[in-house]
């Protein structure tokens, strides 16, 4: 991954992504017999076993494409994204402390969309290592985040069930930093305190070198080694200033799948693979598509407003531009779209010219609808991850702008720069 680094490319005209994109990165498919069809039935009932292999479960790992499974390889990934060295920091850091101090992110509400809230803990969590404190995850709004949802990995144990209780326990300091701009956190000031809980949707990495007592709990080593290792995240985020490119390294450090969603990723992706079936597609390589136009498509206010169908042409352009060039180097290709609009997504499925899925998922912003039922709510925030993890999942990804949820899906996919176009540029 790359830090703050001024030589990362801005992916801007399609014709210039085109012509050097490296379809030949990407493998012939093979026929494996992946992505089998079952029903709803015959998924819950198949044991929920993480595949010490993958990053993925194992339910979800057999539906996957192996040129795409091939990403969530844990050897791989641990290894580029130097997760020894971050245990080895963390242990470092925190040995300073004669007990154990906690950095809590905290969302109970107002906490933003999913890229906000996951900007959020990343930034949490890279501080937390920073002064020593041990970092726990409270995400309580609009549903429990743990255990069915997400769980903590195998690198980091962050559920409050360890959390200190009894008495003598000192009362937590407690920030709120929602858009405050550029390096809201004080972390020499935050070290008099126990336990911090906060709230923020912050700048991601810690802003130059932090020295408090003559004590360097600096990361800044450990994330330049990642910079020079990560080449598969590289050169792939528009926001460098706020380190978003570093969101796939540090989602798969702290993230699991909890068994909810991880059955209702299988679900997906195995109606997926029917459709693809059906369509006689089962070898070919997918598009992913991100059509974002505006927060008021999930019924959450206004901001960014896009014109519908102007948007959904000048994806047309880019995508068939894309397949034009592509065809000739790795044959069939299809579309995967995933939208704040259903009408973008209607308007892509009539595309007379390329096959193209719509994962069948109510746009749904989780800070901002509040009147469904809890029900209603959990269903809804497991169908914006599982939107995620099928476009994450995909060859080729395109974003239509800017987009946090756009830009953690390329992340959370671990693909390479060369196979994330950006037609469209704000």
């Amino acid at each position: 991954m790359i830090v703050g680094c001024n030589a990362c490319i801005r992916l801007i005209l399609v014709c210039t992504i085109i012509t050097s994109v490296g379809f030949l990165y990407i493998q012939s498919a093979v026929n494996t017999g992946d992505n089998a069809v079952g029903n709803t039935g015959e998924i819950t009932q198949k044991m929920a076993s993480t595949d010490q292999h993958y990053l993925v479960p194992h339910l979800v790992a057999q539906r996957i494409a192996p040129r795409v499974l091939e990403r969530m390889r844990t050897s791989g990934v641990s290894k580029d994204c130097q997760f020894d060295a971050m245990n080895m920091k963390r242990n470092e850091t925190a040995l300073q402390w004669n007990e154990q101090r906690y950095a809590v992110y905290e969302c109970s509400g107002g906490c933003g969309g999913l890229g906000d809230r996951i900007k959020g803990i990343f930034s949490v969590f890279l501080h937390a290592v920073a002064i020593g404190y041990e970092f726990q995850i409270d995400w309580n709004s609009p549903c429990l985040l743990y255990p069915e949802i997400l769980g903590p990995s195998r690198w980091v144990n962050w559920t409050k069930e360890h959390s200190p209780k009894g008495e003598g326990v000192v009362l937590p300091h407690r920030l709120l930093l929602m858009d405050t701009g550029a390096s809201p956190f004080k972390l020499c000031e935050w070290r008099s305190h126990e336990t911090i809980i906060i709230k923020t949707n912050g700048n991601i990495i810690p802003r130059g070198s932090i020295d408090c007592d003559s004590v360097p709990p600096t990361i800044s080593e450990i994330l330049s080694q990642q910079s020079s290792a990560m080449s598969r995240v590289r050169e792939n985020a528009n926001h460098v200033s706020n380190g978003i490119e570093c969101m796939g390294c540090i989602w798969w450090y702290l993230f699991r799948m909890g068994t909810l969603l991880e059955t209702q990723v299988a679900i997906e992706l195995d109606r997926l693979a029917l459709w693809k079936k059906n369509e006689r597609l089962e070898h070919a390589f997918a598009i992913a598509l991100h059509i974002r136009t505006g927060d008021s498509k999930m019924n959450a206010g206004s901001g960014r407003e896009a014109d519908v169908i102007k948007v959904v042409q000048q994806m047309q352009v880019c995508t068939s531009e894309l397949v034009k060039r592509a065809s000739n180097v790795n044959g069939t290709y299809y579309g995967v779209v995933v939208s704040d609009s259903e009408n973008a997504k209607q308007l892509v499925k009539s595309w007379s010219w390329l096959k193209v899925y719509a994962v069948d998922t109510k746009p749904f912003h989780i800070d901002r609808n509040t009147r469904n039922s809890m029900h209603e709510t959990k269903n809804a925030v497991l169908s914006v991850l599982v939107d995620l993890f099928i476009l994450s999942f995909q060859d080729i990804l395109l974003l239509s702008g800017s987009s946090g949820y756009g830009r953690l899906a390329q992340s959370v996919g671990m693909f390479t720069s060369d196979n994330v176009v950006e037609c469209i540029v704000e």
